[in-house]
This record gives structure tokens, sequence and C-alpha cells, in this order.
């Protein structure tokens, strides 16, 4: 397997201020390859106890000096607004009860989990019933 340069660079090569250098020592952060594994800002506050904000600025610093991409840290990461659009188009299995599927943003969005409930005797079972005919 071969290992980049860049990944091989040392964490106390990098232009960080020092307590950022010193908790990623101690947090067993060597090299710009441990800082690729840690999966993001995210991942890399999470594992330090640095905030989020600090794992950003080591991030970007060991890109500029060789190490991970810029665009890499983001990896693995989803916006808010990517999950909407996803959300919005996600299929939905109608209910046949037109002010139901109207609350529900077009009927139960599929291949999610969806609770009904309600006293005894008001349909949840027939909805149930009639969803599982629908799909």
């Amino acid at each position: 397997m071969h290992v980049s340069s860049s990944a091989r660079l040392e964490v106390v090569a990098l232009p960080l201020p020092p307590h950022l250098r010193n908790r990623l020592l101690a947090t067993g952060f060597g090299t710009v390859a441990d800082l690729e594994r840690a999966g993001g800002p995210m991942g890399l506050a999470r594992e330090t106890g640095l905030s989020p904000d600090e794992a950003h600025e080591v991030l970007q610093l060991a890109g500029a000096a060789g190490g991970p991409a810029s665009s890499n840290w983001r990896a693995g990461t989803v916006s808010a607004a990517d999950l909407l659009v996803a959300a919005a188009a996600t299929p939905r299995i109608i209910s046949m009860a037109r002010d139901l599927d109207a609350l529900l943003g077009g009927g139960v969005a599929a291949g999610q989990v969806t609770e009904f409930c309600g006293v005894p005797g008001v349909g949840k079972t027939q909805l149930g019933m009639q969803l599982a005919v629908n799909v």
C-alpha cells in the first residue's frame, strides 16, 4: 500500500496553535493520515474534545500544508437542504383519505416508519390494511 508523503506529514509540522497541537497529540493524532481517518470536523471534534470550529480549522490547515484536500473533509456529510430535497422526493403511499393524505404531505412516506395512534375503534388497523393494499 502506498502512503502519500502528505499523509506521513506529522501534526507537529502543521502551523497549528499550541493548544490545538497538544490536544491532537494527546488524543493520538500524530499524522495527517490520522486526521483523514477522523471522519471530518465533527468526527475530529468528537474524538478530541475540540469545538467543531477548531476541528474545521485543523483540517483546513492540514489541507493547506499538503494534507487532506479541503473538499475531502466534508466527505460523508449531508446538508440540511439535501435532506429536505430527499424527503420531498420520497415516494408516498396514499391512504385514500384525502384530508389525511394532505396532512401527511401527499400520503405516508415509503421506506420510513410512520406511527398512528389513537383511542380504540378510530380506524388505525383499517388504515394500516388500506396502506398495505396500496403499496
